[in-house]
């Protein structure tokens, strides 16, 4: 019996035991975090080592010489722990804060790291270890104990991720949005976002930027004083700065005031095998003064979209070939704009006649053609030849802005630049377009220097430049169109996927400059509006983006 009475208390001992809950996990997790004071952006990053290693292969020779990892960067750039290259997880999302003031930006970010425990141990235990803690609210602040100074404060947060800043007081600033609020959202999908917030755009970046304007136009505007007054008082050759920057004032002083209705601005890069894309999205603030909202909000709702198709319609050996989309009577307030402009910069010299003359070539064209407009640049090393076309919604307007663009040729100004003697005019007769007007522009040496050529054909107005315009026509004609090139379509149709106002494509094997053993796919930039927002968009063939970061270093 006593044995019995034995074996069940044991056995009640056992199931007590195991009944009893673990010990509670020393980790709380803490509330969500708000946005910090001043904030001007913040960062994700998907994958920090997927992209890194993009990067470095589209980069060239310079950038293969880091290290491969975004863990082992941090530690070579920033004089960290060299074994934190493999404690950082750098498949995992990261984060990023910037803040205030804009002189002096503070930032810090975040990486998740792979084993939490296992990176204390390598930076805080142990007879070598190159830092001691400093606890704080969730965060373990790194002490260096001696030896090489790291560039970068640091921590860690008990959710798991090394914290880099510029000082440690801003890691105890900005680590609870980055770990408790930005990780926990949801996860990014492109290589870098970055978002700057309407508090910024309206505030620090519209003050900064406004200043900068006004520095830059005070020292122009005093440098042409300090020019009129060592010439007696003489007016400049050419244009007038002081109307010049009258002119764009007003045009920077609107830009400025318009950052204040962007609800946020997004920067996106995403960076492939073979192309380098980044998008500029503009938000614009919903509502606003008036029944359809501020200017912007109005200005993203108007803007036009079609299809990408007419493009492939221009010649395939183009260097460059765009359409450009434009709302009812947008053409004619662009025209007003340029109009102000060009007569502010030639000023005095621009005679009534003349003046005239641009007046009927701006309007001319933007009250002839309808909403769209394409054409061709050719800069190759045989080529320097221009092609625009559009529908001829009145053939009168268009034939007469294309005269009037010749005849300024031979006004004063433009003479004068560009060392031309006369312009004269004679029709020609081009197959398939039958008659056209063509005008030939003779040099100081009475040398033909350029001819344009235009005319209405089956309802579309062309227009031709180039230093025979007959024999352009012919080959502009007879060479295939950009639709034969298949990559070139898939990748413009790819790129140009939500109808955008503004397509341009740029192929860099017909440009003069760009020597390449390859084919090379074209580079892309789109302008339209996608949801609420307006989206710039640019993409580069990863051989493009590697030969201009060589240049830029």
């Amino acid at each position: 019996m006593r044995r019995f009475a034995w074996l069940v208390g044991v056995c009640l001992v056992i199931l007590v035991g195991c009944s009893k809950k673990p010990a509670p996990d020393a980790h709380v997790e803490l509330p969500e975090a708000p946005p910090p004071a001043a904030l001007l952006a913040t960062l994700s990053f998907s994958s920090p080592n997927v992209a890194w290693a993009k990067i470095q292969k589209s980069g060239g020779a310079g950038l293969g010489l880091l290290p491969m990892t975004v863990g082992g960067l941090l530690g070579t750039l920033g004089h960290l722990e060299p074994g934190l290259a493999n404690e950082i997880d750098g498949t995992s999302p990261a984060f990023g804060v910037v803040v205030g003031p804009l002189e002096v930006p503070r930032f810090a970010f975040a990486l998740k790291v792979v084993e939490l425990r296992k990176a204390r141990a390598l930076l805080l235990d142990g007879d070598t270890a190159r830092y001691s803690s400093r606890e704080a609210e969730g965060v373990t602040h790194l002490v260096p104990r001696g030896g090489v100074t790291p560039a970068f404060a640091s921590a860690l947060s008990q959710e798991g991720y090394f914290l880099v800043g510029k000082t440690s007081e801003d890691i105890s600033e900005l680590a609870p949005y980055l770990t408790r609020t930005l990780a926990r959202g949801a996860a990014p999908t492109h290589a870098l976002t970055i978002d700057l917030p309407k508090s910024a755009l309206g505030g620090a970046l519209r003050e900064r930027l406004s200043g900068a304007w006004i520095h830059f136009r005070d020292d122009i505007s005093a440098a042409d004083e300090r020019e009129r007054k060592a010439h007696q008082g003489r007016a400049p050759d050419f244009g007038d700065p002081q109307a010049i920057l009258s002119a764009v004032d007003a045009v920077a002083v609107r830009a400025f005031a318009l950052l204040q209705e962007l609800e946020r601005l997004r920067v996106v890069l995403d960076v492939d095998d073979d192309r380098v894309t980044v998008e500029v999205v503009f938000t614009p603030t919903s509502g606003g003064s008036g029944a359809s909202g501020g200017a912007v909000a109005k200005s993203v709702s108007e803007l036009p979209g079609g299809e990408v198709d007419p493009l492939f319609d221009l010649p395939g050996n183009a260097s460059l070939a765009f359409v450009l989309r434009a709302r009812a009577g947008q053409g004619t307030e662009a025209a007003d704009d340029a109009e102000k402009l060009l007569t502010a910069v030639l000023g005095a010299r621009l005679a009534a006649p003349d003046a005239a003359r641009v007046h009927t070539a701006l309007e001319g064209f933007a009250k002839g053609r309808d909403e769209m407009v394409r054409g061709a640049l050719f800069a190759s090393a045989s080529d320097n030849r221009l092609y625009v076309r559009t529908h001829a919604v009145s053939a009168e307007n268009l034939n007469g802005s294309a005269r009037s663009v010749a005849e300024l040729f031979g006004a004063a100004p433009f003479r004068d630049a560009l060392r031309t003697k006369k312009v004269s005019f004679s029709t020609i007769d081009a197959s398939p377009f039958g008659k056209l007007t063509q005008a030939s522009i003779t040099g100081g040496d009475d040398k033909p220097k350029w001819s344009l050529a235009w005319g209405v054909r089956d309802g579309d107005f062309h227009w031709f430049a180039a230093d025979d315009a007959a024999a352009f026509l012919e080959s502009a004609l007879s060479v295939p169109k950009l639709r034969a090139d298949p990559v070139f379509v898939r990748d413009v149709g790819t790129i140009a996927k939500r109808n955008p106002a503004f397509v341009m494509a740029f192929q860099p094997s017909h440009v003069r400059f760009f020597r390449s053993a390859t084919a090379i796919p074209p580079a892309v930039i789109t302008w339209g509006r996608e949801d609420q927002s307006a989206v710039l968009r640019f993409s580069l063939p990863s051989l493009v983006a590697r030969e201009a970061a060589r240049r830029a270093l």
